[in-house]
């Protein structure tokens, strides 16, 4: 979907963890979905305190759909490390 916000013009965009379970992972175990949301929700918050130009990916822990941290680099402006 991050392509999709992108070519709507979204100011800013926060990848989750997929289409059905936007702020889950329903194969993880409570805690580790638990961790997952925290994530995707932190990262959001980043998002909106940050000022952008243009419409801005931001990735990182949050767009991890499977539990453990990694950074992925967004099509766009990379704002993992705000």
């Amino acid at each position: 979907m991050t392509p999709v916000a992108v070519m709507v013009g979204a100011n800013r965009v926060v990848p989750a963890a997929g289409i059905i379970h936007p702020l889950g992972n329903a194969e993880l175990s409570p805690e580790d979905e638990k961790a997952l949301r925290r994530r995707i929700v932190e990262q959001a918050l980043r998002a909106l305190a940050t000022d952008v130009a243009q419409p801005t990916v931001f990735t990182g822990p949050s767009s991890d759909r499977s539990g453990p941290s990694q950074d992925r680099p967004g099509p766009l402006a990379d704002h993992s490390d705000r």
